[in-house]
């Protein structure tokens, strides 16, 4: 099995935390997940943070790549 290293593993968890933010905030506009108004509003700014998150990470790993490229 090949090995993963840090970058491709930082790349994959930022898209999969892009995602399924995405994914779970259009549940919510569809009303799919029915929650009360303030639970709502914490929900989305978490899942705000989230998206954020990952893309941050998926920027990292993609840097942390163009470098070892780089150096080879």
């Amino acid at each position: 099995m090949k090995k993963l290293d840090k970058p491709k593993i930082e790349i994959i968890l930022g898209v999969f935390l892009m995602v399924s933010s995405f994914i779970l905030t259009f549940l919510i506009v569809i009303n799919l997940i029915k929650l009360d108004p303030s639970l709502t509003m914490i929900l989305s700014l978490l899942l705000y943070a989230l998206s954020l998150i990952g893309l941050v990470l998926g920027l990292h790993g993609i840097h942390e790549k163009m470098i070892i490229i780089k150096r080879k």
